[in-house]
């Protein structure tokens, strides 16, 4: 047992050192400039500087849709779902709330640490590292990770976490295997999305070679596989050290094996999806809600305008 806190103390360590890099980046390291049709995570306002035909320069600029005309915050959205449709309820799902809890994916980790202080309370399935997991889910978020790949480690941890406060892995036929399959496939993409803000790998945005795609995808579902390797290496130590039996036989293993492998390589496909959408690596709104909820005012004067219509 002595030895299996070690190896939590270690991996602690390593994780407690990742988040030290992180916090001690250059800030221009872990932000981007905020562009139009972009927001940043402190406020959605941006200006882009454009000529008029007499050379001089005019700006269009984009306001709270309160302020526009023809759309207001309190009014539906068109080409948003129903739920999403007014401005309430955007700022309840996208926006900011406050600097500790910003969002419902704030929430989401806040939960996760009162499970994983559960499980040591009740000194219950220790052996599932809850303090490591817990170091895990900052990270995207020092890190200022897009929302989507931050849910997604916050997600990956949960059910690891929540699986072994409510013996999941017991009741549920199947439940292991789902495991073994959402954990490399959303942690792979969070952690390629890491490197690109920490300039380990290329910005998959920025084409600079000729097959980049093709290395998006192998790295992505290699460090995948490598989580999926590091699971069992995991499992069998457990098994060996802390005397548990985590892994039932040889054919378990290797499905847990063979499900990782198969998530590492959705997680490459997923990567490659967010590649070609061209979406941000840094923490923002949608653009598609930013430019409804705060549209672009042409502020050039009438005659300099492009026609419309």
């Amino acid at each position: 047992m002595q030895v299996g806190r070690v190896v939590q103390g270690v991996a602690a360590a390593t994780i407690a050192w990742l988040l030290a890099q992180l916090l001690t980046c250059p800030p221009s390291k872990l932000s981007t400039p905020t562009t139009v049709g972009t927001s940043s995570s402190n406020g959605p306002s941006s200006s882009s500087s454009v000529m008029s035909r007499g050379g001089r320069p005019a700006t269009m600029t984009r306001v709270p849709a309160e302020r526009s005309q023809g759309l207001r915050g309190d009014r539906p959205v068109a080409g948003l779902p129903g739920w999403l449709g007014t401005a309430r309820a955007r700022h309840l799902l996208l926006g900011d709330w406050n600097p500790i809890i910003r969002d419902p994916i704030d929430v989401l980790r806040a939960a996760l640490l009162v499970g994983s202080v559960l499980l040591i309370v009740f000194d219950k399935n220790v052996e599932a590292a809850p303090l490591v997991t817990v170091l895990i889910v900052l990270i995207p978020r020092l890190a200022n990770l897009p929302r989507l790949f931050d849910l997604a480690v916050v997600v990956a941890m949960s059910i690891q976490a929540w699986g072994n406060l409510f013996d999941l892995f017991d009741r549920i036929h199947g439940y292991d295997k789902v495991v073994h399959f959402l954990v490399p496939m959303l942690t792979s993409t969070a952690t390629y999305m890491l490197l690109v803000r920490l300039d380990v790998v290329l910005d998959p945005a920025r084409r600079v070679l000729a097959r980049q795609e093709l290395g998006t995808f192998l790295i992505t579902f290699l460090i995948g596989l490598g989580y999926a390797s590091l699971y069992e290496i995991y499992e069998f130590f457990a098994d060996a050290v802390l005397g548990t039996e985590l892994q039932k036989s040889l054919g378990d293993t290797n499905g847990d094996i063979l499900a990782g492998a198969i998530g590492a390589a959705c997680g490459g496909w997923l990567m490659l999806l967010w590649t070609h959408q061209g979406w941000p690596v840094t923490r923002r709104l949608p653009t598609v809600v930013i430019n409804r909820m705060w549209p672009l005012v042409d502020e050039r004067p009438l005659r300099d305008r492009p026609p419309t219509g």
